[in-house]
Parts: C-alpha cells; sequence; structure tokens
C-alpha cells in the first residue's frame, strides 16, 4: 500500500513537473522543440522518428536534417566543457550521442541518462529551436517582400487607371476630338 502511495505520487509530481516547465530561450516559441524537449525529458531517450506519442503533429526530416549537420558539433562542443575527472564516465554516453548525430534514424541505443549528455541534448534542442526560429522569420520577410511586389505592382497598375480615369472625366476634354453629329 505504502509503494502504491509513493509510485502515484512520483508519476503526479513528474506530470506537474512537465505542466510547468520552463523552456529555455526559443525552445518555448518552437513548438517541435517544445515537444522533442519534453519528450527527451520525459522518457529519456532521443527520437528514431516523429511516431511517438506528442511528436506524431510534427515532421522529423528538419530535425534529422539539424542534428545531421550541426549535431556532432554541439556534442563535442559540450564533451570539452565537461570536467576530467567525469570525462570518462560520459564518454560512452557521448559516444552514442555521436552515432544518433551521424544517423538520427538509424537503430541503436539512444538513451540520455548521464548528466553532461542531458545538457548536449538540450543544446541542441535549444540550437534547433534558435535555427528553426530564424527560418520561421525568414520565411515570413520573404512572404512579406513578396505580398509587397504583388502590393506595388497592383497598386501602380490602380494608379495609371485612376489617372486615365481622371483626365478623361474632365471638362473641356473633348474639343479636339473629331466633330460628331448632334443628331447621333
Amino acid at each position: 500500500m505504502r509503494s502504491t502511495f509513493h509510485i502515484l505520487a512520483t508519476i503526479c509530481l513528474l506530470g506537474a513537473s512537465l505542466v510547468f516547465a520552463q523552456y529555455p530561450g526559443a525552445v518555448g516559441r518552437v513548438a517541435d522543440a517544445k515537444a522533442l524537449w519534453d519528450h527527451v525529458h520525459a522518457l529519456g531517450y532521443l527520437p528514431r522518428g516523429f511516431n511517438a506519442g506528442g511528436l506524431q503533429s510534427y515532421q522529423f526530416q528538419p530535425w534529422r536534417d539539424f542534428v545531421k549537420k550541426n549535431g556532432q558539433d554541439i556534442f563535442t562542443a559540450t564533451y570539452h566543457q565537461i570536467p576530467q575527472k567525469e570525462k570518462r564516465k560520459s564518454r560512452s554516453h557521448f559516444g552514442r550521442l555521436a552515432r544518433y548525430a551521424h544517423d538520427p534514424s538509424s537503430p541503436g541505443p539512444n538513451g540520455v541518462i548521464n548528466k553532461y549528455a542531458i545538457q548536449a541534448v538540450d543544446q541542441l534542442i535549444e540550437s534547433y529551436a534558435t535555427h528553426q526560429e530564424a527560418l520561421i522569420a525568414q520565411q515570413a520577410a520573404e512572404n512579406a517582400a513578396a505580398a509587397a511586389r504583388r502590393a506595388s505592382s497592383q497598386g501602380e497598375a490602380s494608379e495609371v487607371r485612376n489617372a486615365v480615369d481622371e483626365y478623361m472625366s474632365r471638362k473641356g476634354d473633348d474639343l479636339f476630338l473629331p466633330a460628331q453629329p448632334h443628331n447621333h
């Protein structure tokens, strides 16, 4: 009975910690990075695909491409920041992270339980969120520029049309037109 109570209390506390989790920097502003953060911190492993609960509505390819391009550099930089006496304990975990960075969708161990490996994954997710945020901003700027070009081209055509209409509506502009009989 007592162990059941402790298990339920632990589950409730873990659930509450996820609900009130504070996301660093851009992670809180990018939905798929937020879902990745929750997934890694709740389940303790990196996804091989986005078919797990909470990740299903996001595309795996942008994450996969980012990890393949930047993962090894981020993991290496984090590994070099580990205190020397802790590096030996963390070496195998960072070996797994290196294999994951090489191909995020390949099978193999992908658990993240070492505190330094978790820091490295956190850094990777933060970098991914910043990257995605920059892509979203760039896309928004391109869309705004295209809309401005369309509005400008439509605006010039309407200005010409308005000028012609204004000219044609002036009184006395028909003096130089060929004479027409009044009875037509």
